[in-house]
């Protein structure tokens, strides 16, 4: 089958629609227009949350399309307490959940989501088998 984008069509198939952006885009990555796109930061009042800022950036799977990802809102991530006494590095993961039907705005399926690391005196941040563990191993993933 021929595919191609006209006004009228609505089964576009993904890859389609994707298609420019994924000839275009080389590898995944954050689009810093001012230098703190999907920036991760401290709460104003410190608890166990990150705020991830708005911003825009682009997923490249490994044999799949491309995603643009745009962010219009703060979003608040939640990190686990750590009870072992040891220090730990935990990773902010932006993943494009491949299994979720997206609603109609598709704001279903671009993800945040906060791997923990491994705590010990010289704690270890998650692996990228560790984080396709926790995202899914089919799914593509910035950090």
């Amino acid at each position: 089958m021929i595919f191609t984008l006209r006004s009228g069509g609505t089964a576009h198939p993904e890859t389609s629609v994707l298609q420019n952006i994924t000839d275009l885009i080389s590898s995944s990555g954050i689009l810093s227009i001012a230098g703190n796109q999907f920036k991760a930061e401290a709460q104003a009042v410190p608890d166990l949350t990150v705020k991830v800022k708005i911003g825009r950036a682009y997923i490249k799977g490994a044999l799949t399309n491309s995603y643009p990802v745009r962010s219009d809102a703060d979003e608040s991530v939640t990190i686990a307490p750590n009870s072992s006494g040891n220090p730990r590095i935990d990773t902010i993961v932006l993943y494009i959940d491949l299994s979720a039907a997206a609603n109609l705005d598709a704001s279903n399926v671009a993800k945040l989501i906060v791997v923990q690391g491994t705590p010990a005196a010289l704690p270890v941040a998650p692996t990228t088998s560790v984080i396709q563990t926790a995202i899914g191993s089919a799914n593509p993933f910035i950090t």
